[in-house]
């Protein structure tokens, strides 16, 4: 779903599709040069000898043409070339759907990657509170030095700080 709606609005994907299509209907145009043409030719006049527009003798004059063009040598040359264009053009569109396709998927994954990194930071506050609170116990009861109460404080603080930076990380992910 997400790469049909990526596909419909992606301005470079609408345009390989464009050429693609242009890319067939030159070929369907190439091989129509194939086809007999028919010409049909038809003409009247009027003439006078004193006057310009006047009507002394009139005539009609009509014809037929026929051409085909079997045996030039550009019409095949020209065939391939269309029939080429075309396929190139259909692969390069392939290449973009494939690439788009790996766009969103890596999308999806930056996402997830950036909401399980946030799980893991904010379990990791839960953690560090946890020590500190036990630290700051064991300190009150004199078990504990100032070192490790304040050591304890500092890992609160940067599991704290890493939480803020993997929410905005999460949040830039997103979009």
């Amino acid at each position: 779903e997400a790469l049909a709606q990526s596909l419909k609005n992606r301005a470079d994907y609408v345009s390989d599709e464009y050429q693609a299509r242009n890319a067939s209907h030159n070929l369907s145009l190439q091989r129509s040069r194939f086809y007999p043409r028919f010409h049909l030719d038809g003409t009247y006049a009027r003439d006078s000898r004193h006057n310009p527009l006047g009507a002394e003798g009139d005539g009609w004059v009509g014809g037929i043409s026929f051409r085909w063009d079997i045996f030039d040598k550009t019409l095949f040359d020209d065939i391939s070339k269309a029939r080429f264009e075309e396929m190139k053009s259909k692969e390069y569109l392939a290449q973009r759907k494939r690439e788009i396709a790996f766009q969103i998927n890596e999308s999806y994954r930056r996402v997830d990657e950036a909401k399980r990194r946030l799980d893991v930071a904010i379990e990791a506050v839960a953690q560090a509170e946890e020590s500190f609170r036990l630290i700051k116990l064991r300190y009150e009861n004199n078990l504990s030095t100032m070192v490790e109460m304040l050591d304890a404080e500092v890992a609160l603080v940067q599991a704290k700080s890493n939480a803020i930076i993997f929410q905005s990380e999460g949040y830039e992910a997103v979009g």
